[in-house]
């Protein structure tokens, strides 16, 4: 742009709108409190479990999925499934998103279950969100769905535990010497199961059982890694030892928290339906209305200054 002066022609650049200076305004926020807050992130859950709970199994059916360029996705992934949806009520939204999380982690650290995960967080969400409208507390109930021992005692099998007489010696020991005791076993059922509950009931005794990480050797190799981590017992003895009364502290020896040796995908689910089902406020943005920019002018050498909007 060239503007006449005192005898000279200046030249001057001008200023492209990308580097103007502009002010950015943070939008307002809609607050959202108790039942009416979760009723809402619920439905969200509902619309991605149904969506996602299809394609379960061997017998699962497909999902076609929209996509903004090329043609439409046909996917029996529920993990593909969850990622698509978007909700355009933001409370619905932000219930999605987080069961969206339990099949991202459920994939991530097994690559596989993330359905079952989806509708696993959906059934405890729901649950929850009963129990708390029929007057439950919100604390308690999400205090069922953890369990974290301090200083406790660790046994570990690469077996099926069935039998009550398998873990008579462990829980013996463990309840004299007034302390937790952790079970982590390719599966724990039957009697034993019954005694484990019947013992935490009655007797108050800390325990909890803990299916064993992985499938197959891959298992095998994770329980024998813990036991020779701890010290406490030779890989040939890992299969089950509890009649010799050995038994080792993970915590004692620098063991991470035993709570965190198995992540599956009911712990991941378990956790965001505490979220869901305990919530009390939930935060959204309430978009403003964009205007179209005005548009200035400026007006002819001799004619004066165009106008516009601002």
């Amino acid at each position: 742009m060239l503007v006449p002066g005192p005898g000279v022609l200046r030249q001057i650049r001008p200023v492209s709108r990308a580097l103007a200076p502009h002010l950015t305004r943070a939008y307002a926020k809609d607050v959202k409190f108790g039942a009416d807050a979760r009723a809402l992130m619920l439905q969200g859950v509902d619309l991605l479990a149904d969506a996602v709970a299809v394609t379960m199994g061997p017998k699962g059916r497909t999902v076609i999925i929209e996509q903004s360029w090329g043609s439409p996705k046909v996917t029996k992934d529920g993990v593909t499934v969850a990622k698509a949806i978007d909700l355009k009520d933001k409370y619905k939204n932000i219930g999605a998103r987080l069961v969206q999380d339990v099949a991202n982690n459920t994939n991530e650290e097994a690559g596989d279950g993330t359905t079952t995960a989806t509708v696993l967080a959906r059934a405890i969400a729901k649950e929850g969100f009963e129990k708390i409208s029929k007057g439950a507390n919100p604390v308690e109930i999400r205090r069922g769905q953890k369990c974290e021992f301090q200083d406790a005692y660790v046994l570990i099998s690469e077996k099926k535990i069935s039998s009550v007489q398998s873990i008579v010696p462990a829980l013996e020991i463990a309840n004299s010497h007034r302390k937790p005791l952790v079970i982590i076993a390719e599966d724990v059922d039957g009697e034993a199961l019954s005694t484990l509950v019947l013992n935490r009931l009655k007797v108050g005794l800390q325990v909890v059982a803990v299916k064993a990480p992985g499938f197959g050797d891959n298992r095998k190799n994770q329980l024998k890694d813990m036991a020779i981590a701890t010290g406490g017992a030779s890989p040939s003895e890992v299969g089950y030892d509890a009649m010799l009364g050995d038994f080792v502290n993970m915590v004692e020896k620098g063991i991470i928290d035993p709570t965190k040796v198995v992540r599956t995908a009911l712990m991941d689910a378990a956790g965001v339906a505490s979220l869901l089902s305990t919530a009390e406020a939930v935060v959204t943005e309430i978009p403003k209305e964009e205007k179209e920019p005005a548009m200035g002018g400026m007006g002819g050498m001799g004619g004066g200054m165009g106008g516009g909007m601002f």
